[in-house]
């Protein structure tokens, strides 16, 4: 079951006969009934968390601090200790080809919200990282939305 904030009692409760809708701004919900009182209740949002540099660096098997260098395009002040590893090549050289939402603006002379929207609906691939769930984009894909 999941949880939703109810505003009667300020407090969560469970939701019962949970179901996925999305709202009339194209933004995903849950609709529940209060298993209390019967009253309807919601939780906005699809209860998919963004991506965070710790599961990166887990799944990449390097550390955290350097995949938010990567996705921040700061390099280290010194080497990486593990030079030969062709595994933290190859996680640079795909990281520092992708785009911030501003840079894709840019690229694409759109407004930045216009990107954000496209991304929204699926039209430009976007990957959330951070905590913050921030979007960045591959250059491919980019560049193959300029070539249609």
């Amino acid at each position: 079951m999941r949880r939703a904030y109810y505003m009667k009692s300020r407090t969560k409760r469970e939701m019962r006969d949970a179901k996925a809708i999305t709202m009339n701004n194209e933004r995903p919900a849950t609709q529940g009934v209060c298993p209390l009182c019967g009253t309807n209740i919601f939780r906005s949002g699809n209860g998919v968390r963004p991506i965070t540099y710790v599961e990166i660096a887990r799944r990449l098997g390097i550390s955290h601090e350097r995949v938010r260098q990567i996705a921040n395009r700061q390099k280290l002040d010194r080497q990486p200790q593990v030079t030969s590893s062709s595994k933290i090549n190859e996680v640079t050289n795909h990281v520092d080809t992708m785009l911030t939402t501003n840079q894709v603006s840019q690229l694409l002379n759109l407004h930045i919200n216009t990107v954000r929207r496209w991304s929204n609906r699926g039209i430009l691939k976007a990957y959330r990282i951070g905590p913050r769930g921030d979007r960045r984009f591959r250059q491919e894909d980019v560049q193959a939305i300029l070539m249609v």
